[in-house]
């Protein structure tokens, strides 16, 4: 049986996400993501060695790693909270095991991908951030913002069908219209390859090559051939600062712009057959709109302002918060049997 406990459970590892992925990112830009060399310790110690003996002890065990701190703390930082958001995931599908089957499924399922994304954290060091695991990494991320979103939507409508004042809305029965349906998964489709574009951008070190705008460095296009789907094997911190060529790092960062203005053009279509189809998602419409709109304009200014980490960070967060308003949205969408919620009791 559902309770007010569990609204704040789930929206509270919604947030916990929420700063998991914006940690990620931090660690990204910081170049941190081989702050520590091994995994899951960090130079074969529970956290950055600061004692000489565990100091010398960590330089004979990686001799072409020298410690820097900072990065090694950045590190850890996150591994810890990522272990926690894990340890909440779990407990989670623990106390929502005797709820509805909808929310008891979502709850197993989201068990399931963190410990995927737990294995992909691992691999992220020990393949030395080779850009498909990096990526994969992210998009598990994203992956599981989005279930976690699906599941407080999910829990909240159905308590406010129980509550002391049940809202039932007999618009949520009507059918929706094929163009609408279409709008939605063209839309989600297309949000979907932009974010794992964001991470092949990122993995790949591709975002500042190109520092004018709209062009890339005076082209729509670089010149030779390329192959931006290339990802060598690194070897050492290889990685770090990229391996592909400037040709092959400018076409991805120029595709990235071009799925960004589809990605623009397609969540407008869909925000348009909703405005008077639902209204009662007004709110939720103008929130999609808003952060899409703060997205654009954070992405712009990365390009004309060199990156600097402030805003990189934000447009990180801000592709996190398109990617959840957006799913929150359709959660709404298509939350459509609330009737069948209604349980006497259930709101204590």
């Amino acid at each position: 049986m559902l309770t007010l406990r569990a609204l704040y459970l789930t929206g509270f590892i919604t947030s916990l996400i929420f700063l998991v992925v914006a940690l990620g990112a931090l660690t990204r830009l910081l170049d941190a993501g081989l702050g520590c060399p091994d995994w899951p310790g960090c130079y074969g110690w529970l956290m950055p060695p600061i004692d000489k003996q565990h100091v010398q002890q960590a330089q004979e065990l990686f001799p072409t790693w020298p410690i820097e701190y900072p990065k090694a703390w950045m590190e850890m930082i996150h591994r810890y909270f990522a272990t926690m958001l894990g340890a909440l995931i779990i407990f989670q599908a623990w106390y929502l095991r005797k709820t509805l089957k909808p929310i008891k499924v979502l709850s197993i399922i989201m068990v399931f991908f963190v410990i995927i994304q737990g294995a992909f954290g691992a691999w992220t060091v020990t393949m030395k951030l080779w850009p498909p695991v990096v990526t994969g990494h992210l998009l598990g991320g994203f992956i599981l913002l989005m279930i976690q979103c699906l599941l407080l939507v999910k829990i909240k409508k159905i308590l406010s069908c129980t509550g002391p004042n049940p809202t039932l809305k007999s618009h949520h029965h009507q059918k929706h219209s094929k163009s609408m349906f279409f709008a939605m998964s063209f839309a989600s489709s297309l949000l979907l390859l932009q974010v794992i574009m964001g991470g092949w951008t990122s993995s790949h070190y591709a975002g500042l090559v190109c520092p004018d705008f709209p062009t890339c460095q005076t082209l729509w296009w670089p010149n030779k051939e390329t192959k931006p789907w290339i990802a060598p094997w690194p070897e050492g911190q290889q990685a770090v600062g990229g391996l592909l060529d400037m040709e092959n790092r400018m076409a991805i960062h120029m595709m990235h712009r071009y799925l960004a203005f589809l990605v623009l053009l397609a969540e407008m279509f869909f925000l348009w057959t909703l405005i008077t189809a639902r209204p009662d998602l007004k709110k939720w419409i103008i929130l999609v709109f808003s952060t899409l709109s703060l997205q654009i304009i954070l992405g712009i200014s990365n390009v004309v302002f060199h990156l600097p980490l402030s805003l990189a960070l934000l447009h990180n967060i801000g592709a996190a918060l398109l990617w959840a308003t957006h799913w929150a949205l359709i959660a709404h969408l298509f939350d459509s049997k609330e009737n069948q919620y209604v349980i006497p009791n259930a709101y204590t």
